[in-house]
């Protein structure tokens, strides 16, 4: 069980107010997220693949941005998950399905161009039940999902993944549907 205490996960508005007066970078939030998403994913199942080289990658250049005063959007900086319906280009989209295993869109859906555009750090994807039809989280391409207030019941929904990971404090931000 996650003991339910305050984490130093800050929220996605703290994040963003933590990131625009300087006082954490991006880099120091994505290594927190990882740091996190190590200690509870194994038990949790929130994240089915976690791109730790390449959000660090993007967390350095979105802190390099922020030192020339060029920062993208709103969420300069946010390290978010994705639920694993949406395309990705050049990441693994199963959308929770056996039959997709291998499937790496070429390009992003247009929700995803839109973070991005913002200065979201795409940090990985997230658990769903094969292609977002049941409501249970059960899921036989990442293993089912968690409650991280009690890990003997399951978080319930087709964004079961992107649930948890923000309820665990794995990350400011998810992307469900």
């Amino acid at each position: 069980m996650i003991e339910p205490t305050p984490s130093s996960m800050p929220t996605v508005i703290e994040a963003g107010a933590l990131v625009r007066r300087g006082c954490m970078t991006p880099i120091r939030l994505t290594e927190l997220c990882l740091s996190v998403i190590k200690t509870h994913n194994p038990t949790l199942n929130a994240f089915g693949d976690v791109y730790a080289e390449a959000a660090l990658e993007q967390a350095w250049t979105m802190t390099a941005e922020l030192q020339r005063g060029k920062p993208r959007g709103p969420l300069h900086g946010i390290p978010f998950g994705i639920k694993d319906l949406f395309s990705t280009a050049g990441l693994r989209t199963t959308r929770g399905s056996l039959t997709a295993l291998d499937a790496v869109p070429a390009q992003d859906a247009p929700i995803i161009r839109r973070l991005k555009g913002a200065g979201a750090i795409i940090l990985g994807k997230t658990a769903t039940t094969e292609f977002g039809w049941t409501g249970a989280s059960t899921s036989r391409v990442f293993g089912n999902g968690r409650n991280p207030w009690d890990p003997t019941l399951t978080s319930g929904g087709s964004s079961s993944g992107s649930a948890i990971a923000v309820a665990a404090r794995m990350v400011p931000a998810t992307l469900g549907s």
